[in-house]
Protein backbone atom coordinates (compact mmCIF):
# COMPACT_ATOMS: atom_id res chain seq x y z
CA UNK A 1 0.00 0.00 0.00
CA UNK A 2 2.72 2.69 1.31
CA UNK A 3 4.30 1.78 -2.25
CA UNK A 4 1.49 2.21 -4.34
CA UNK A 5 1.43 5.51 -2.70
CA UNK A 6 5.21 6.21 -2.62
CA UNK A 7 4.94 5.68 -6.70
CA UNK A 8 2.07 8.17 -7.15
CA UNK A 9 3.21 10.71 -5.52
CA UNK A 10 6.62 10.44 -7.76
CA UNK A 11 4.09 10.93 -10.47
CA UNK A 12 2.75 14.07 -9.53
CA UNK A 13 6.17 14.84 -8.76
CA UNK A 14 7.53 14.76 -11.82
CA UNK A 15 4.18 16.28 -13.90
CA UNK A 16 4.38 18.81 -12.12
CA UNK A 17 7.93 19.72 -12.60
CA UNK A 18 7.32 19.57 -16.26
CA UNK A 19 4.60 21.71 -16.21
CA UNK A 20 6.05 24.62 -13.89
CA UNK A 21 9.17 23.92 -16.94
CA UNK A 22 6.25 24.78 -19.72
CA UNK A 23 4.95 27.49 -17.78
CA UNK A 24 8.50 29.69 -18.31
CA UNK A 25 7.76 29.63 -22.61
CA UNK A 26 8.40 32.75 -24.16
CA UNK A 27 6.38 33.82 -27.22
CA UNK A 28 8.03 31.85 -30.26
CA UNK A 29 7.62 28.46 -32.43
CA UNK A 30 5.44 26.00 -31.11
CA UNK A 31 6.70 22.25 -30.84
CA UNK A 32 4.78 20.26 -33.53
CA UNK A 33 4.47 16.16 -32.75
CA UNK A 34 3.79 13.25 -35.19
CA UNK A 35 0.35 11.45 -34.86
CA UNK A 36 0.85 8.12 -33.61
CA UNK A 37 0.92 5.17 -36.00
CA UNK A 38 -1.87 2.45 -35.93
CA UNK A 39 1.44 0.41 -34.54
CA UNK A 40 1.36 2.28 -31.60
CA UNK A 41 0.04 1.49 -28.52
CA UNK A 42 -2.48 3.66 -27.66
CA UNK A 43 -1.52 6.58 -24.81
CA UNK A 44 -2.21 6.02 -21.31
CA UNK A 45 -4.43 8.42 -19.77
CA UNK A 46 -3.16 11.52 -17.99
CA UNK A 47 -3.55 11.90 -14.49
CA UNK A 48 -6.99 12.36 -12.85
CA UNK A 49 -5.80 15.00 -10.12
CA UNK A 50 -2.89 17.91 -9.56
CA UNK A 51 -1.45 18.52 -6.24
CA UNK A 52 -0.54 22.73 -6.11
CA UNK A 53 2.76 23.58 -5.55
CA UNK A 54 4.79 26.82 -6.00
CA UNK A 55 6.55 27.63 -8.73
CA UNK A 56 8.16 30.52 -11.16
CA UNK A 57 5.82 32.06 -13.72
CA UNK A 58 7.26 34.50 -16.25
CA UNK A 59 5.61 35.93 -19.57
CA UNK A 60 8.44 37.22 -22.28
CA UNK A 61 7.60 39.57 -24.92
CA UNK A 62 10.01 39.07 -27.70
CA UNK A 63 10.46 41.96 -30.37
CA UNK A 64 13.29 42.77 -33.31
CA UNK A 65 14.50 46.11 -33.06
CA UNK A 66 17.68 48.75 -34.92
CA UNK A 67 19.81 50.57 -32.25
CA UNK A 68 19.93 54.19 -32.32
CA UNK A 69 21.93 57.21 -31.05
CA UNK A 70 20.67 59.24 -28.22
CA UNK A 71 22.81 62.23 -29.50
CA UNK A 72 22.68 62.58 -33.37
CA UNK A 73 22.83 65.91 -35.21
CA UNK A 74 21.80 66.37 -38.93
CA UNK A 75 24.21 68.07 -41.15
CA UNK A 76 22.53 69.96 -44.41
CA UNK A 77 23.86 72.91 -46.55
CA UNK A 78 21.26 75.13 -44.94
CA UNK A 79 21.13 78.21 -48.07
CA UNK A 80 18.96 81.05 -48.44
CA UNK A 81 19.63 83.07 -51.20
CA UNK A 82 22.19 80.61 -53.63
CA UNK A 83 19.70 77.35 -53.66
CA UNK A 84 22.15 74.42 -54.21
CA UNK A 85 25.68 73.50 -54.32
CA UNK A 86 28.13 71.43 -56.47
CA UNK A 87 29.91 69.27 -54.56
CA UNK A 88 33.85 68.77 -55.32
CA UNK A 89 34.70 66.52 -52.40
CA UNK A 90 32.88 65.01 -49.69
CA UNK A 91 33.82 62.23 -46.63
CA UNK A 92 33.20 58.47 -46.75
CA UNK A 93 30.30 57.42 -44.79
CA UNK A 94 31.32 55.97 -41.71
CA UNK A 95 33.91 58.17 -41.14
CA UNK A 96 35.16 59.16 -37.65
CA UNK A 97 35.51 63.19 -37.43
CA UNK A 98 36.24 65.50 -35.05
CA UNK A 99 34.43 69.12 -34.08
CA UNK A 100 34.95 71.24 -36.70
CA UNK A 101 36.41 68.86 -39.72
CA UNK A 102 35.68 69.56 -43.11
CA UNK A 103 32.18 67.39 -44.59
CA UNK A 104 31.39 68.76 -48.02
CA UNK A 105 33.51 70.68 -50.16
CA UNK A 106 31.74 73.07 -52.81
CA UNK A 107 32.55 74.11 -55.88
CA UNK A 108 32.95 78.44 -55.44
CA UNK A 109 33.44 78.90 -59.30
CA UNK A 110 29.93 79.79 -59.79
CA UNK A 111 29.28 81.30 -56.78
CA UNK A 112 31.91 83.51 -57.07
CA UNK A 113 30.73 84.60 -60.43
CA UNK A 114 27.25 84.79 -59.26
CA UNK A 115 28.23 87.67 -56.39
CA UNK A 116 30.35 89.54 -58.74
CA UNK A 117 26.78 90.32 -61.03
CA UNK A 118 24.68 90.64 -57.60
CA UNK A 119 27.39 93.49 -56.63
CA UNK A 120 27.08 95.06 -60.34
CA UNK A 121 23.09 94.50 -60.01
CA UNK A 122 22.57 96.01 -56.53
CA UNK A 123 25.11 99.09 -57.82
CA UNK A 124 22.92 100.16 -60.64
CA UNK A 125 20.06 99.50 -58.60
CA UNK A 126 21.19 101.93 -56.29
CA UNK A 127 21.78 104.38 -58.96
CA UNK A 128 17.85 103.66 -59.95
CA UNK A 129 16.55 104.21 -56.77
CA UNK A 130 18.79 107.29 -56.16
CA UNK A 131 17.20 108.62 -59.76
CA UNK A 132 14.03 107.37 -58.13
CA UNK A 133 14.21 109.61 -54.90
CA UNK A 134 14.86 112.88 -56.89
CA UNK A 135 12.24 112.33 -59.47
CA UNK A 136 9.68 112.27 -56.18
CA UNK A 137 10.92 114.91 -54.47
CA UNK A 138 10.59 117.32 -57.80
CA UNK A 139 7.35 116.18 -58.30
CA UNK A 140 5.96 116.65 -54.94
CA UNK A 141 7.86 120.47 -55.44
CA UNK A 142 5.96 121.14 -59.24
CA UNK A 143 2.66 119.13 -58.50
CA UNK A 144 1.10 121.62 -56.51
CA UNK A 145 2.25 124.41 -58.54
CA UNK A 146 1.24 122.62 -61.43
CA UNK A 147 -2.27 122.79 -60.19
CA UNK A 148 -1.99 126.14 -58.81
CA UNK A 149 -1.20 126.93 -62.73
CA UNK A 150 -4.26 124.81 -64.01
CA UNK A 151 -6.68 126.78 -61.39
CA UNK A 152 -5.65 130.04 -62.41
CA UNK A 153 -6.32 129.14 -66.20
CA UNK A 154 -9.77 128.06 -65.26
CA UNK A 155 -10.19 131.19 -63.97
CA UNK A 156 -9.26 133.03 -66.73
CA UNK A 157 -10.82 130.65 -69.17
CA UNK A 158 -14.39 132.07 -67.04
CA UNK A 159 -13.46 135.36 -66.90
CA UNK A 160 -12.63 135.59 -71.23
CA UNK A 161 -16.10 133.15 -71.71
CA UNK A 162 -18.04 136.16 -69.26
CA UNK A 163 -16.52 138.75 -71.49
CA UNK A 164 -16.62 137.21 -74.95
CA UNK A 165 -20.78 137.03 -73.86
CA UNK A 166 -21.06 140.04 -72.35
CA UNK A 167 -18.49 142.81 -73.90
CA UNK A 168 -17.15 141.05 -76.89
CA UNK A 169 -19.35 139.67 -78.68
CA UNK A 170 -22.28 142.08 -78.86
CA UNK A 171 -19.53 144.68 -79.49
CA UNK A 172 -18.60 143.12 -82.82
CA UNK A 173 -22.16 142.43 -83.87
CA UNK A 174 -22.84 146.35 -83.44
CA UNK A 175 -19.21 146.79 -85.00
CA UNK A 176 -20.22 144.14 -87.97
CA UNK A 177 -23.28 146.30 -88.69
CA UNK A 178 -21.93 149.46 -87.99
CA UNK A 179 -19.40 148.48 -90.74
CA UNK A 180 -21.49 147.96 -92.98
CA UNK A 181 -24.17 150.85 -92.15
CA UNK A 182 -20.37 153.17 -93.07
CA UNK A 183 -19.68 151.08 -96.19
CA UNK A 184 -23.74 152.07 -97.47
CA UNK A 185 -23.14 155.77 -96.42
CA UNK A 186 -19.78 156.21 -98.21
CA UNK A 187 -21.82 154.81 -101.75
CA UNK A 188 -24.35 157.25 -101.19
CA UNK A 189 -22.18 160.27 -100.41
CA UNK A 190 -20.17 159.45 -103.71
CA UNK A 191 -23.12 159.14 -105.54
CA UNK A 192 -24.66 162.83 -103.87
CA UNK A 193 -21.09 164.02 -104.82
CA UNK A 194 -21.64 162.65 -108.23
CA UNK A 195 -24.92 163.67 -108.85
CA UNK A 196 -24.47 167.70 -107.31
CA UNK A 197 -20.94 167.58 -110.06
CA UNK A 198 -23.30 166.79 -113.14
CA UNK A 199 -26.07 168.81 -111.81
CA UNK A 200 -23.21 171.44 -111.44
CA UNK A 201 -21.44 170.93 -115.03
CA UNK A 202 -24.80 170.89 -116.86
CA UNK A 203 -25.73 174.30 -115.57
CA UNK A 204 -23.24 176.03 -116.73
CA UNK A 205 -23.83 173.78 -120.23
CA UNK A 206 -19.59 173.40 -120.16
CA UNK A 207 -17.51 170.73 -119.88
CA UNK A 208 -14.07 171.16 -119.54
CA UNK A 209 -11.09 168.53 -119.33
CA UNK A 210 -10.66 169.22 -115.78
CA UNK A 211 -14.52 168.89 -115.13
CA UNK A 212 -13.98 165.75 -116.97
CA UNK A 213 -11.86 164.48 -114.74
CA UNK A 214 -13.14 165.72 -111.82
CA UNK A 215 -16.45 163.62 -112.87
CA UNK A 216 -14.52 160.32 -114.23
CA UNK A 217 -12.64 160.31 -110.78
CA UNK A 218 -15.71 160.49 -108.91
CA UNK A 219 -17.69 157.63 -110.72
CA UNK A 220 -14.79 155.32 -109.86
CA UNK A 221 -15.32 156.42 -106.42
CA UNK A 222 -18.99 155.09 -106.29
CA UNK A 223 -18.02 151.68 -108.25
CA UNK A 224 -15.47 151.53 -105.48
CA UNK A 225 -17.92 152.39 -102.68
CA UNK A 226 -20.41 150.04 -104.37
CA UNK A 227 -17.82 147.22 -104.37
CA UNK A 228 -16.98 148.13 -101.48
CA UNK A 229 -20.40 147.64 -99.87
CA UNK A 230 -20.81 144.60 -101.50
CA UNK A 231 -17.69 143.23 -99.55
CA UNK A 232 -19.20 144.67 -96.44
CA UNK A 233 -22.72 142.57 -96.37
CA UNK A 234 -20.40 139.72 -97.60
CA UNK A 235 -18.11 140.40 -94.86
CA UNK A 236 -21.08 141.49 -92.26
CA UNK A 237 -22.85 138.09 -93.56
CA UNK A 238 -19.93 136.27 -93.01
CA UNK A 239 -18.89 137.55 -89.23
CA UNK A 240 -22.41 138.12 -88.02
CA UNK A 241 -23.30 133.74 -89.52
CA UNK A 242 -20.36 131.94 -89.15
CA UNK A 243 -17.19 133.81 -87.52
CA UNK A 244 -18.90 135.20 -84.38
CA UNK A 245 -21.14 131.76 -84.12
CA UNK A 246 -17.65 130.19 -84.09
CA UNK A 247 -16.00 132.06 -81.74
CA UNK A 248 -18.75 131.39 -79.31
CA UNK A 249 -18.64 127.91 -79.99
CA UNK A 250 -14.81 127.53 -79.19
CA UNK A 251 -14.92 129.69 -76.05
CA UNK A 252 -17.67 127.14 -74.92
CA UNK A 253 -15.56 124.27 -75.85
CA UNK A 254 -12.57 126.12 -74.44
CA UNK A 255 -14.27 126.62 -70.96
CA UNK A 256 -15.39 123.13 -71.02
CA UNK A 257 -12.07 121.53 -71.80
CA UNK A 258 -10.18 124.08 -68.82
CA UNK A 259 -13.03 122.61 -66.46
CA UNK A 260 -12.67 119.05 -67.12
CA UNK A 261 -8.78 119.65 -67.08
CA UNK A 262 -9.01 121.26 -63.59
CA UNK A 263 -11.13 118.95 -62.44
CA UNK A 264 -9.03 115.71 -64.19
CA UNK A 265 -5.97 116.93 -62.56
CA UNK A 266 -7.41 117.05 -59.35
CA UNK A 267 -7.62 113.65 -58.99
CA UNK A 268 -4.82 112.32 -61.43
CA UNK A 269 -1.70 114.98 -60.27
CA UNK A 270 -2.53 113.62 -56.47
CA UNK A 271 -2.89 109.89 -57.93
CA UNK A 272 0.32 110.27 -59.70
CA UNK A 273 1.93 111.95 -56.77
CA UNK A 274 0.92 108.95 -54.94
CA UNK A 275 1.90 106.12 -57.34
CA UNK A 276 5.73 107.66 -57.63
CA UNK A 277 5.68 107.86 -54.15
CA UNK A 278 4.76 103.62 -53.56
CA UNK A 279 6.94 103.09 -56.78
CA UNK A 280 10.24 104.31 -54.58
CA UNK A 281 8.91 102.90 -51.62
CA UNK A 282 9.26 99.57 -53.63
CA UNK A 283 12.42 100.45 -55.42
CA UNK A 284 13.84 101.08 -51.59
CA UNK A 285 12.50 97.53 -50.45
CA UNK A 286 13.59 95.57 -53.57
CA UNK A 287 17.32 97.68 -52.98
CA UNK A 288 17.24 96.55 -49.43
CA UNK A 289 16.10 92.95 -50.61
CA UNK A 290 18.63 92.77 -53.01
CA UNK A 291 21.68 93.95 -50.81
CA UNK A 292 20.26 91.45 -48.12
CA UNK A 293 20.45 88.90 -50.68
CA UNK A 294 23.80 89.76 -51.65
CA UNK A 295 25.05 89.67 -47.95
CA UNK A 296 22.79 85.94 -47.60
CA UNK A 297 24.69 84.90 -51.03
CA UNK A 298 28.23 86.04 -48.81
CA UNK A 299 26.94 83.89 -45.47
CA UNK A 300 25.39 81.23 -47.93
CA UNK A 301 29.46 80.78 -49.67
CA UNK A 302 30.80 80.33 -46.46
CA UNK A 303 27.61 77.66 -45.00
CA UNK A 304 29.22 75.66 -48.20
CA UNK A 305 32.24 74.57 -46.83
CA UNK A 306 30.16 72.21 -44.48
CA UNK A 307 31.63 70.74 -41.13
CA UNK A 308 31.23 69.01 -38.59
CA UNK A 309 28.90 69.80 -35.79
CA UNK A 310 30.32 67.51 -34.02
CA UNK A 311 32.46 64.59 -33.01
CA UNK A 312 30.96 61.85 -33.86
CA UNK A 313 30.79 59.12 -36.88
CA UNK A 314 29.38 60.41 -40.18
CA UNK A 315 26.11 58.27 -41.38
CA UNK A 316 24.84 59.41 -45.05
CA UNK A 317 21.02 60.06 -45.22
CA UNK A 318 18.67 60.66 -41.68
CA UNK A 319 17.61 58.38 -39.36
CA UNK A 320 14.15 57.86 -38.58
CA UNK A 321 13.16 55.26 -35.94
CA UNK A 322 16.47 53.49 -36.38
CA UNK A 323 16.45 52.94 -39.91
CA UNK A 324 18.24 55.40 -42.50
CA UNK A 325 17.22 56.84 -45.49
CA UNK A 326 20.66 56.74 -47.78
CA UNK A 327 19.85 56.07 -51.34
CA UNK A 328 21.67 55.39 -54.89
CA UNK A 329 19.96 58.89 -55.16
CA UNK A 330 22.01 60.31 -52.32
CA UNK A 331 24.97 58.94 -52.62
CA UNK A 332 24.99 60.51 -56.26
CA UNK A 333 24.22 63.92 -54.59
CA UNK A 334 27.16 63.07 -52.59
CA UNK A 335 29.82 62.37 -55.19
CA UNK A 336 31.83 64.68 -57.00
CA UNK A 337 29.69 66.86 -59.42
CA UNK A 338 27.39 66.01 -57.44
CA UNK A 339 24.32 68.97 -56.52
CA UNK A 340 23.00 69.40 -52.83
CA UNK A 341 19.53 71.33 -52.64
CA UNK A 342 19.10 73.56 -49.93
CA UNK A 343 17.55 72.65 -46.38
CA UNK A 344 18.25 68.77 -47.86
CA UNK A 345 19.16 66.37 -45.06
CA UNK A 346 22.41 64.59 -46.42
CA UNK A 347 24.03 62.68 -43.67
CA UNK A 348 23.80 62.78 -39.90
CA UNK A 349 27.10 62.52 -37.19
CA UNK A 350 26.06 60.14 -34.34
CA UNK A 351 27.92 59.35 -31.56
CA UNK A 352 27.57 55.86 -30.69
CA UNK A 353 28.70 56.48 -27.07
CA UNK A 354 24.47 56.30 -26.08
CA UNK A 355 22.55 53.97 -27.42
CA UNK A 356 18.62 53.46 -27.37
CA UNK A 357 16.75 50.07 -29.63
CA UNK A 358 13.33 51.32 -31.65
CA UNK A 359 11.14 48.20 -31.86
CA UNK A 360 7.54 47.20 -33.03
CA UNK A 361 4.53 45.65 -31.32
CA UNK A 362 1.93 44.09 -32.68
CA UNK A 363 -1.52 44.32 -30.98
CA UNK A 364 -2.02 41.90 -29.37
CA UNK A 365 1.38 42.62 -27.06
CA UNK A 366 0.27 45.85 -26.04
CA UNK A 367 -1.46 44.57 -22.86
CA UNK A 368 2.26 43.11 -21.98
CA UNK A 369 4.10 46.64 -22.53
CA UNK A 370 4.33 49.41 -20.16
CA UNK A 371 7.32 51.73 -19.04
CA UNK A 372 10.02 50.30 -16.67
CA UNK A 373 9.99 47.25 -18.10
CA UNK A 374 13.18 45.06 -18.00
CA UNK A 375 14.73 43.09 -20.39
CA UNK A 376 17.71 42.23 -22.60
CA UNK A 377 18.89 42.99 -26.30
CA UNK A 378 20.89 40.49 -28.31
CA UNK A 379 22.92 42.61 -31.20
CA UNK A 380 22.25 40.50 -34.47
CA UNK A 381 26.25 40.93 -34.84
CA UNK A 382 26.87 39.63 -32.02
CA UNK A 383 24.91 37.46 -29.98
CA UNK A 384 26.92 36.14 -27.30
CA UNK A 385 26.20 40.23 -25.87
CA UNK A 386 23.45 40.57 -23.49
CA UNK A 387 22.48 44.37 -23.20
CA UNK A 388 20.32 45.56 -20.37
CA UNK A 389 17.03 47.26 -21.92
CA UNK A 390 14.54 49.14 -19.98
CA UNK A 391 11.25 50.46 -22.00
CA UNK A 392 10.17 54.00 -21.86
CA UNK A 393 6.20 55.15 -22.30
CA UNK A 394 4.82 53.02 -25.15
CA UNK A 395 3.11 55.12 -27.98
CA UNK A 396 -0.67 53.78 -28.10
CA UNK A 397 -1.11 55.26 -31.27
CA UNK A 398 -0.63 52.76 -34.46
CA UNK A 399 1.69 53.37 -37.22
CA UNK A 400 1.16 53.20 -40.75
CA UNK A 401 2.22 49.56 -40.59
CA UNK A 402 -0.43 48.52 -38.18
CA UNK A 403 2.04 48.32 -35.79
CA UNK A 404 3.07 50.17 -31.97
CA UNK A 405 6.56 52.00 -31.46
CA UNK A 406 8.48 50.78 -28.61
CA UNK A 407 11.36 52.82 -27.29
CA UNK A 408 14.29 51.41 -25.47
CA UNK A 409 16.81 52.68 -22.99
CA UNK A 410 19.96 50.70 -23.35
CA UNK A 411 21.42 50.67 -19.80
CA UNK A 412 24.41 48.25 -20.80
CA UNK A 413 26.40 49.63 -23.71
CA UNK A 414 29.31 48.28 -25.68
CA UNK A 415 31.55 49.71 -27.96
CA UNK A 416 30.87 47.39 -30.63
CA UNK A 417 27.67 48.57 -31.31
CA UNK A 418 26.94 51.04 -33.60
CA UNK A 419 23.35 52.62 -34.69
CA UNK A 420 21.40 50.88 -37.17
CA UNK A 421 22.65 47.35 -35.96
CA UNK A 422 19.59 44.84 -35.67
CA UNK A 423 19.08 43.01 -32.12
CA UNK A 424 16.41 41.09 -30.64
CA UNK A 425 14.33 41.75 -27.70
CA UNK A 426 13.16 40.05 -24.86
CA UNK A 427 10.98 41.67 -22.06
CA UNK A 428 9.85 40.03 -19.01
CA UNK A 429 6.53 41.44 -18.61
CA UNK A 430 5.52 39.41 -15.76
CA UNK A 431 7.34 37.27 -13.10
CA UNK A 432 6.31 35.69 -10.05
CA UNK A 433 9.24 33.20 -9.09
CA UNK A 434 6.25 31.80 -5.74
CA UNK A 435 3.30 30.87 -8.22
CA UNK A 436 0.53 28.50 -7.21
CA UNK A 437 -0.47 26.74 -10.74
CA UNK A 438 -3.33 24.42 -11.65
CA UNK A 439 -3.55 22.42 -15.15
CA UNK A 440 -5.92 24.92 -17.08
CA UNK A 441 -8.38 22.53 -17.61
CA UNK A 442 -8.78 21.97 -13.91
CA UNK A 443 -10.14 25.48 -13.75
CA UNK A 444 -13.65 25.99 -14.83
CA UNK A 445 -16.54 28.95 -15.26
CA UNK A 446 -18.96 29.29 -12.31
CA UNK A 447 -22.35 28.11 -13.55
CA UNK A 448 -23.93 30.35 -11.04
CA UNK A 449 -21.61 33.39 -12.14
CA UNK A 450 -19.74 33.28 -15.56
CA UNK A 451 -17.49 35.95 -14.35
CA UNK A 452 -15.94 33.30 -11.73
CA UNK A 453 -13.78 30.75 -11.82
CA UNK A 454 -14.21 27.27 -9.88
CA UNK A 455 -11.90 24.49 -9.40
CA UNK A 456 -13.26 21.15 -7.32
CA UNK A 457 -10.66 20.38 -4.88
CA UNK A 458 -10.14 16.99 -3.36
CA UNK A 459 -11.07 16.41 0.24
CA UNK A 460 -12.27 13.63 2.42
CA UNK A 461 -15.39 13.95 2.48
CA UNK A 462 -15.09 14.51 -1.76
CA UNK A 463 -15.00 16.81 -4.41
CA UNK A 464 -15.28 19.96 -2.78
CA UNK A 465 -16.30 23.17 -5.44
CA UNK A 466 -14.25 26.32 -4.44
CA UNK A 467 -14.39 29.59 -5.75
CA UNK A 468 -10.62 30.66 -6.87
CA UNK A 469 -9.31 34.26 -8.27
CA UNK A 470 -6.73 33.66 -11.32
CA UNK A 471 -3.68 35.60 -12.76
CA UNK A 472 -1.63 34.92 -16.00
CA UNK A 473 -1.99 31.62 -17.84
CA UNK A 474 0.52 30.28 -19.70
CA UNK A 475 1.81 27.42 -21.27
CA UNK A 476 -1.67 25.52 -20.38
CA UNK A 477 -1.08 25.97 -16.45
CA UNK A 478 -3.26 29.06 -15.02
CA UNK A 479 -2.17 30.95 -12.19
CA UNK A 480 -4.05 31.07 -9.03
CA UNK A 481 -4.58 34.04 -7.15
CA UNK A 482 -6.57 33.08 -4.19
CA UNK A 483 -8.37 30.51 -3.31
CA UNK A 484 -5.97 27.43 -2.99
CA UNK A 485 -3.15 26.26 -1.07
CA UNK A 486 0.23 24.95 -2.09
CA UNK A 487 -0.25 20.71 -1.23
CA UNK A 488 -4.27 20.98 -2.34
CA UNK A 489 -5.03 18.12 -4.47
CA UNK A 490 -7.30 19.97 -7.61
CA UNK A 491 -9.67 17.23 -9.83
CA UNK A 492 -8.67 17.47 -13.55
CA UNK A 493 -11.48 15.44 -14.61
CA UNK A 494 -14.90 13.39 -13.52
CA UNK A 495 -15.63 16.49 -11.09
CA UNK A 496 -19.52 17.44 -11.95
Amino acid sequence: MRRDVAFKTLCVTFLTLGIATGVMISTGPQASFAAPSATTKAAAPGPSEHTVKAGPVRVDVKLGGTFEAVKMTEVAYEGKALKSLKVVKCVDHGTRVKKGDVLIEADMEPVDHAIEAKVAANEAGALALAAAVEELRRMEETAPQALAKLIEADRRSAEDAEYSKTISRPLAIKAANQELQNRINYLEYAKEELRQLKKMYEADDLTEETEEIVLKRQQHAVQRYTLALEQARVSTERTLDTDLPRKVADSAKARRTSTENLASQKVLLPLALAQKRLAVAKAKLDHAKAVKDLADMKADRARMTIKAPLAGIVYYGQCKRGKWSASAALLAKLAPRGVISANEVVMTIVDPSALVVHASAAEKDLHNLRAGLLGRAVPAGYPTLKLKVETTPVLTVPQPDGLYAVKLNVITASARIMPGMTCSVTLTAYENKKALTVPSRAVRGDPADADKKIVHVKTASGPEKRPVKVGRTVGGKTEILSGLAEGDVVLLKGAK
